[in-house]
This record gives C-alpha cells, sequence and structure tokens, in this order.
C-alpha cells in the first residue's frame, strides 16, 4: 500500500472569529520505519488570512520545508513511495487538483466567466511545490481528505500557533483582508435572484484583495433579500471607497452565479 513507505504529512489551521482573525498553521512529517527519520512537526503564527488559506498555508509550510530537507537529504528516499498530504478541509482536495490549476494558469488564472481565481499566490506556489517534490522523490504527491478526528495532532499544533509570534516569510504578502462582525446571519443570496440594473442597499464587513480586484462582502440591509450576505467584485480604485461598517447604495451591472459587479457610481446612505 502506498501509506505503508510514503511519507505522511498531517495539516490544519485554525483561527478565532475577532476583527484581527488571529491565526496559527500546523504540521506534522511522518516518515516511513525504515528511514529512521524522527517525525518533524512545526506551528506559526499567521493573522488575517482567513481560515481557508490558514489551510492551504500549512499544507504550502509542509511542503517547501519537506523541499528543502530532500534537497539535503535524497540518498535516505530511495526506497519511499511517494508523499501524502491529509488536510480536514474537503474542499481542497478538488481546488489543489493539479489538472485544474494548470487549466487556470493557462487561462491567466481566471475561471470561465472571466472571474479571477482567489488565493491564486497559494495556489501556483503550492503546485510548484508539489511538483518539485515530485521530481525528488519516487511515487506520487497525493492531497487526501481526512476526518477532522483523525488529524488531532496537525490541530493542536495549529491552535498552539495561534499563541505564538506572528511570522511571514511564507506569505507574498498579495492578502489583507479587513472583516468586521456581521449584524445579521442570513444565508449567502441566491445570485440568479437578482437582476442587472437592480439597486441593493448593502452594509459592508469585509474586503478582500483578489488578483487585481477586490472582493468586497456584505449584507444586504433592505428589500425582501433583507440580512443575506451578499459578494461584490469592484476595482482597486473603488475600494478605496468602501468603509466597514458603512452602508451603500449599489446598482449591479453583471449578475454571475457566486458574484455581482456594480456600476462604480454607487453612494454611502445612512442606516434606516
Amino acid at each position: 500500500m502506498l501509506k505503508d513507505n510514503a511519507i505522511v504529512i498531517y495539516t490544519d489551521g485554525a483561527m478565532d472569529r475577532d476583527t484581527k482573525q488571529t491565526g496559527g498553521t500546523g504540521y506534522v512529517i511522518k516518515f516511513p520505519d525504515f528511514v529512521g527519520v524522527p517525525d518533524i512537526e512545526e506551528s506559526f503564527r499567521r493573522d488575517g488570512q482567513g481560515i481557508h488559506r490558514l489551510e492551504m498555508i500549512a499544507i504550502l509550510e509542509a511542503l517547501e520545508l519537506l523541499n528543502k530537507w530532500l534537497k539535503k537529504n535524497g540518498e535516505h528516499m530511495k526506497n519511499v513511495s511517494g508523499v501524502v498530504i491529509n488536510t480536514d478541509r474537503h474542499s481542497l482536495t478538488e481546488l489543489l487538483n493539479p489538472w485544474k490549476i494548470s487549466g487556470w494558469r493557462r487561462k491567466g488564472w481566471k475561471n470561465h466567466e472571466g472571474k479571477p481565481i482567489k488565493d491564486k499566490d497559494l495556489l501556483d506556489k503550492i503546485d510548484k511545490n508539489r511538483a518539485k517534490l515530485s521530481k525528488r522523490i519516487y511515487g506520487r504527491v497525493e492531497i487526501i481528505y481526512l476526518r477532522r478526528k483523525f488529524n488531532k495532532e496537525a490541530d493542536k499544533l495549529s491552535k498552539l500557533g495561534k499563541k505564538g509570534v506572528e511570522k511571514n516569510k511564507i506569505i507574498l504578502g498579495e492578502k489583507s483582508s479587513k472583516i468586521s462582525k456581521r449584524l445579521f446571519d442570513g444565508e449567502e443570496i441566491k445570485y440568479s435572484d437578482l437582476g442587472v440594473g437592480e439597486s441593493l442597499d448593502v452594509r459592508v464587513y469585509m474586503k478582500d484583495p483578489v488578483q487585481k480586484e477586490f472582493e468586497v462582502m456584505g449584507e444586504i440591509s433592505e428589500g425582501e433579500h433583507f440580512g443575506k450576505k451578499i459578494r461584490i467584485y469592484v476595482s482597486f480604485i473603488d475600494e478605496l471607497e468602501l468603509h466597514r461598517h458603512h452602508y451603500y447604495r449599489f446598482t449591479i451591472k453583471e449578475v454571475y452565479k457566486h458574484h455581482i459587479r456594480v456600476m462604480s457610481d454607487f453612494e454611502e446612505i445612512e442606516p434606516e
């Protein structure tokens, strides 16, 4: 079996639901018994990233360290049958599919709707480190889903990382989320219910850079969709005019499956 002679890595991220998004990452690298190398455990403090990115950052940290270790110790790995990277976030196993990433790269990191791919910086670095690792070791490099109850070691390390000193050696600086608490608890709106030219009053609670744009998360503050959250893409210039906790009246310019774009002539309004 692959796992019997494979290097097995457990990864996890943890985050507090505060405005700073206090976060941590952790991973454990376990070598096969015949290699005679002790486990490698690491944890880091990572604030302002969001839980989805923290889970990816943990994978990237483990890949980078293992690549560096193998560069110096590759002679011990002749009988190793691959690398298995475990994450307890199921969505990442599909997102980090190398064929999917290759397709996005060919399309300039945009999807079929022309929408910029979120977290492109991490996706790119993970994919390149995975490819580099594949050349250093015999066998496949897999990223698979593992139920949380079997990922306790990495979970503890990520929570330990939250208490440590913040480090940013691996982050590219593209990410700088700005978030505040929601006032309502509505689910995300069904975008097919919206139409071009429709007017929406929205309270902004988060802004998140995505390549050359900003993803703005807001809560609809009036009308039939009251309380539902909505995802709005705006330019870097328009983002400067939008502030968290403030309310704005937007006119929909384009509707997509998972977000909308709005006219630039939005106006700030007073909450009712």
